[in-house]
């Protein structure tokens, strides 16, 4: 019977793991800043404030667009001269640095992931896509003729012509359509007289603008539409933008990116490199557990109890909070549990084994071992759990949130492996 007991509650365990995660899927709080939200009055009234304004804000921009929402996602790319380009006359703005912008950037336009998004986008915005905004384009314009002229009547500022402008060229009509700030170091003079213009960064812009739905809509069917862009763009960016961005420009130029959601990938990206460690010491765990216990039955399911309060703590929260957002801090209780839990089955263990001495037949044994264990293990558990709870007094809304999640899970952990 006892065997039948332990398999039901690990099929119950992991039946309710399973549905909550599928209805509640988790959402990860990557942003830095939401360290720095407090409930204190001022934060309050602050952040109704930006709410308000940025509410009035949207509505202003459906009104002008006639009524149609659009998902917006950036890019943009800083250069900088690399140590070995600093002796080049002009600094960045050298044609061997240009020329080397305009190929990395069109390596980037042509990939297959880079063309199919542009695909999608408002056709009205395609070239911020195609070509973006780049001060290649303006030291490598190409030349256009008229029929039956030899004299170039313009420029296209293309960033397809064969040998680059002066810079005094490029930086006034950078000026005139009030891309400087864009594209240029705002600490950058380029309105003086001289021809000896340098600098050692530049800027290149690029704006993916996908129609999402009319603003009458639901707002589950704009939710799912922003979800789907917001999966393919986090695809596109870790499978083909990253790889050209470690691969860089060859040498010459450095290239550092930002944009849409960025921060947000780069934060699951290293919580995807951490479960590796926490997997490692699972591991250790797992072996220390099973050289104490001489048991693989007892280490292999007390971890298993003991990892399991994590997910199981989030499918609570969901319910009783009615939120799926964690934050990224909350994925330290993989390692934190880990060792919790060990404490308590070493305690089990412990007095399982001390138990022969007192007691001879198997109830009584075990009677003994539980009267025993629970308090000895109750009771460091209750204080650590109790050392996570504190936080909830603290202002900061991430320290608290931590704080509960942390409790919850050291509290489940102690339940399910007692």
């Amino acid at each position: 019977h006892a065997c039948k007991y332990v398999l039901a509650g690990l099929l119950l365990i992991v039946a309710t793991i399973s549905v909550g995660l599928t209805t509640l899927p988790i959402d990860i709080e990557t942003s830095f800043d939401s360290f720095l939200v407090t409930d204190v009055p001022a934060s309050l009234n602050l952040r109704a404030s930006e709410a308000a304004f940025a509410s009035r804000l949207q509505q202003r921009r459906r009104l002008q667009e006639e009524r149609y929402i659009y998902i917006t996602k950036d890019i943009v790319l800083t250069y900088e001269l690399s140590d070995s380009g600093l002796g080049l006359p002009g600094g960045i703005f050298h044609s061997r640095a240009i020329t080397a912008i305009r190929e990395f950037e069109r390596s980037l336009a042509s990939l297959p992931e880079w063309v199919d998004l542009c695909q999608m986008v408002d056709e009205a915005r395609s070239g911020l896509c195609e070509s973006g905004m780049s001060f290649a384009h303006f030291m490598l314009p190409s030349l256009a003729y008229e029929p039956g002229r030899l004299i170039p009547s313009s420029l296209q500022l293309d960033g397809r012509g064969t040998d680059t402008v002066s810079v005094r060229t490029a930086l006034a009509l950078v000026e005139r359509l009030e891309l400087a700030t864009l594209l240029l170091p705002t600490d950058m003079n380029i309105s003086g007289g001289s021809d000896d213009v340098s600098s050692n960064h530049v800027r290149s812009a690029f704006r993916f603008r996908f129609p999402c739905c009319p603003a009458e809509s639901s707002l589950a069917e704009q939710r799912r539409v922003s979800q789907h862009f917001r999966t393919l763009w986090e695809a596109f960016f870790r499978k083909a933008l990253l790889p050209k961005f470690e691969e860089g420009l060859g040498g010459l130029v450095n290239v550092y990116y930002e944009g849409t959601d960025v921060e947000a990938i780069e934060v699951v990206q290293a919580l995807a490199a951490d479960y590796s460690l926490a997997i490692a010491s699972s591991i250790y765990v797992l072996v220390y557990i099973l050289f104490h216990t001489r048991s693989l039955l007892l280490a292999v399911f007390g971890l298993f109890f003991a990892l399991s309060a994590v997910p199981l703590t989030f499918v609570i929260c969901a319910v009783m909070l009615g939120t799926t957002t964690v934050s990224f801090a909350n994925f330290l209780a993989l390692f934190l549990i880990v060792g919790f839990g060990a404490d308590v089955i070493f305690v089990y263990t412990d007095f399982w084994c001390e138990s022969r001495d007192y007691r001879a037949g198997l109830p009584e044994r075990l009677a003994w071992t539980y009267s025993r264990a629970i308090k000895s293990s109750i009771t460091t558990t209750g204080t650590t759990a109790l050392a996570f709870f504190a936080n909830l007094a603290s202002v900061i809304r991430a320290l608290r949130q931590f704080g509960f999640f942390m409790g919850m899970c050291v509290a489940l952990a102690w339940l399910l492996i007692t």
